[in-house]
């Protein structure tokens, strides 16, 4: 495990950043895949992914709580790790990443929709 934690961070440490991440990613999630945001800017988003001329995995991800949730897992991760100063290692990132992922998709399923 010490790999995973070069710098100090325990693994409760991250478990409980990728926690934060989960609930951070249903919120992005929520909003740009159901919701049409402020000022309309997810249903904007939503409509240039749904035209005709982008890819079939684009057009039916638009929609896609989970998959907003995956992708914006991402980003908070890494932006929390960066902003707390604690990013020294992918491995790091990745646990976060995926740990929000997953509370994500648990929220999507059992409390959201």
């Amino acid at each position: 495990m010490s790999s995973l934690c070069a710098v100090g961070n325990s693994m409760t440490d991250l478990l409980w950043a990728g926690v934060l991440v989960g609930l951070v990613a249903f919120g992005f999630a929520d909003s740009m895949a159901l919701r049409a945001g402020p000022f309309g800017l997810a249903g904007w988003v939503r409509r240039r992914m749904q035209q005709a001329s982008r890819p079939a995995w684009v057009q039916e991800g638009a929609d896609c709580v989970f998959c907003w949730g995956f992708w914006g897992a991402a980003g908070a991760a890494l932006l929390l790790l960066v902003w707390i100063g604690t990013l020294s290692s992918l491995g790091e990132m990745v646990v976060v990443w995926l740990v929000g992922a997953g509370v994500n998709a648990f929220l999507a399923k059992y409390v959201g929709h």
